[in-house]
């Protein structure tokens, strides 16, 4: 609470659909519209400390990640800190695995890479940061204090030799955590299903005229006592060169 006094705090997003009421905020926070595919103001040259990004794996394509570093770059000071909060659309899987919970799990990773993006983007962000002057910060040792990992959390390591942090959303491994997590993704999975069928985007598991029974059968075996839906979630964090 002490910081939130000390800091100013901008928040960019290409849409203000979902900015809060300015009479809500404190007064060292900001909203603006930013869109990090265009060029970057210079008013915001090398004007943050930090900058933090997450949530554009399923909505950039593949030619356009290094593009979106460069302008972030030109946001951060020298010897700034770039961190950037990600998901891999394709590791997206059921736990226990079961036919259409499985199916289910793969339509975020089939629609990524429908429109042109990469479903395993996190896999080269540390490398576009690298590329443009960029120190990785490598994660920390693992902690064994949090004692061992149940078996309905399929990732749990930093992945030290890439440089970038994995978590299984829910991170504390409660199983309450992870049974709301699983079923807010699950809903989400299924208005991605509508659209699909609304759309009638093509697919090897359902048509506009069998998505209903798809998704019955998907709710079905997500849930009370049935398979769980997980995503990695990675954490980069890079430093610029000062």
């Amino acid at each position: 609470m002490l910081l939130l006094g000390l800091v100013t705090l901008h928040g960019f997003d290409i849409t203000d659909r979902l900015f809060p009421d300015p009479s809500t905020i404190r007064k060292n926070v900001s909203f603006s519209l930013l869109n990090v595919l265009e060029p970057i103001s210079e008013t915001l040259y090398e004007k943050y400390d930090v900058v933090h990004i997450r949530g554009l794996s399923f909505v950039l394509k593949i030619e356009e990640w290094d593009g979106v570093v460069k302008n972030v770059a030109k946001m951060i000071r020298p010897g700034g800190y770039l961190v950037w909060n990600e998901t891999n659309p394709g590791s997206t899987q059921a736990i226990p695995p079961t036919k259409v919970a499985s199916q289910g799990a793969a339509l975020l990773g089939y629609m990524c890479e429908l429109r042109g993006g990469d479903p395993f983007c996190c896999n080269s962000i540390t490398n576009h940061l690298k590329n443009n002057g960029f120190m990785i910060i490598p994660p920390p040792v693992p902690s064994t204090s949090t004692g061992p990992i149940p078996e309905y959390a399929p990732v749990a390591t930093p992945a030290v030799d890439t440089g970038f942090y994995i978590h299984v959303v829910g991170g504390e491994f409660k199983p309450e955590t992870v049974e709301t997590w699983s079923r807010n993704y699950v809903s989400g999975l299924c208005s991605l299903v509508s659209y699909m069928a609304q759309n009638d985007v093509k697919n090897e598991w359902f048509t506009p005229e069998t998505a209903g029974e798809f998704v019955e059968e998907f709710l079905k075996e997500t849930g009370e006592g049935g398979s769980r839906v997980f995503f990695d979630l990675i954490t980069v964090i890079g430093r610029k060169e000062i």
